[in-house]
């Protein structure tokens, strides 16, 4: 069954109530952090509230398992790189603050309520850029395909890229092995978005060459994190290189 509905109105949520939950994996969230910046009020009721309401749901409907998707790249400060879980909490945007209440909600309530739960903190995570439609990966093909220059943002931005398919086997492990804690899921590399676009351009066969622009307030200009963790606890670790996810990402694209 699919249904929409919105997570911070437990009005909306009850219409799910009659489902029969072993598990939620938690993936609902206002994840632009621009819009975060614009209207942080909107996002604090996104990923605050929405995430205290479905762990409240989660009690009330004896869900046995809550893994809850966080964000690596946007809750931890500027520390050396690469960034662990015992890394400072530092975030510089609104969207890395709810995020990591969010996280601190799961902790608390799942702890009181006896549900066993997981915090997954991704890094930048990439896929199918035509069921998508987000991303670097999907503006810079999206330009090109228009015959536009297209914009990086900031000089030396690095990004720690994964891709959704890791993902994917992260969570599935995740739902029967629960880290009580959070694990960062990543790819332990610090790829410049220099380095994405020749990629991507190499992909599509263009000589078109990207203009620079300043950085964004709220973003952070490099990261990498540090997936030891996940493959201690998980038994985890990527398997597809940025070269061949980026080629998978841009295959159903014309």
């Amino acid at each position: 069954n699919h249904f929409c509905i919105d997570i911070a109105s437990k009005q909306d949520l009850n219409k799910i109530s009659n489902l029969d939950l072993d598990a939620i994996v938690h993936c609902a969230a206002q994840t632009d952090v621009r819009k975060s910046v614009e209207d942080p009020t909107a996002d604090l009721f996104a990923n605050g509230l929405g995430t205290l309401n479905l762990v409240e749901f989660a009690a009330a409907n004896a869900v046995k398992n809550f893994v809850y998707i966080n964000s690596g790249g946007a809750i931890y400060g500027t520390e050396e790189l690469p960034l662990s879980e015992k890394s400072p909490i530092a975030p510089s945007s609104p969207y890395g603050l709810t995020k990591f209440l969010g996280e601190e909600y799961v902790r608390i309530l799942c702890s009181k309520y006896g549900i066993q739960w997981s915090s997954l903190a991704l890094s930048n995570v990439y896929g199918d850029i035509v069921k998508n439609n987000k991303g670097v990966i999907y503006e810079f093909a999206k330009k090109i395909s228009l015959n536009e220059v297209p914009s990086i943002f900031g000089e030396r931005v690095t990004r720690d890229f994964i891709y959704i398919d890791d993902v994917v086997n992260a969570i599935e492990i995740a739902l029967l092995n629960p880290t009580f804690c959070r694990v960062n899921i990543s790819s332990n590399t610090e790829t410049s978005i220099e380095d994405i676009f020749s990629i991507v351009a190499r992909e599509l066969k263009t000589s078109i060459q990207p203009v620079y622009e300043a950085s964004r307030f709220g973003e952070i200009l490099r990261s990498r994190l540090d997936n030891s963790l996940a493959k201690e606890c998980l038994d985890w670790e990527p398997c597809v290189s940025i070269t061949e996810g980026v080629a998978k990402s841009l295959s159903n694209f014309s």
